[in-house]
């Protein structure tokens, strides 16, 4: 009895080991905010350049403490999506904290009620609409990385 609970417990341990060495590998989410060492002025004047010049997402909305871009598109094999960077700036008694922020958003497919209404979608629209996606938190960690490099630290 006891033999065959040892060898159940056995062929459980396998079968889990097996399941999490097939399946996709998850990264960990990197932090988008942090504290620099640097000058309010200097770290909002390097992150607008970054933002704008480096990364060439067009800027919506510019004013001290608050960078956002216009809506970029992405069209790839699994479908459309578009994103848009929101960065913030604060003074901190230890620094500059910059917290940036990638929203994304997916189409939509049409609905089967919109299909089989034979109604064709306006230019640029989408019977289905945008639905929120989740960013990974790597472009934002990236974004902070390559700040903190251009501010030399």
């Amino acid at each position: 009895m006891q033999r065959r609970c040892y060898v159940i417990l056995l062929v459980i341990f396998i079968a889990l080991a097996s399941a999490c060495a097939t399946g996709k590998e998850r990264s960990v989410p990197v932090p988008n905010r942090e504290v620099v060492t640097r000058g309010y002025d200097e770290v909002w004047n390097s992150l607008y350049e970054l933002i704008n010049q480096d990364l060439e997402y067009p800027i919506e909305k510019a004013e001290k403490g608050v960078i956002e871009t216009r809506w970029v598109s992405i069209i790839n094999v699994e479908g459309t999506m578009r994103c848009k960077l929101i960065a913030l700036v604060k003074k901190k008694k230890e620094g500059t904290e910059v917290e940036v922020t990638k929203k994304v958003q997916v189409l939509d497919k049409p609905t089967n009620k919109n299909r089989r209404s034979g109604k064709e979608p306006e230019p640029g629209k989408s019977l289905g609409g945008w639905m929120t996606g989740k960013s990974d938190m790597v472009d934002e960690g990236e974004i902070i990385s390559k700040l903190k490099k251009r501010l030399g630290l």
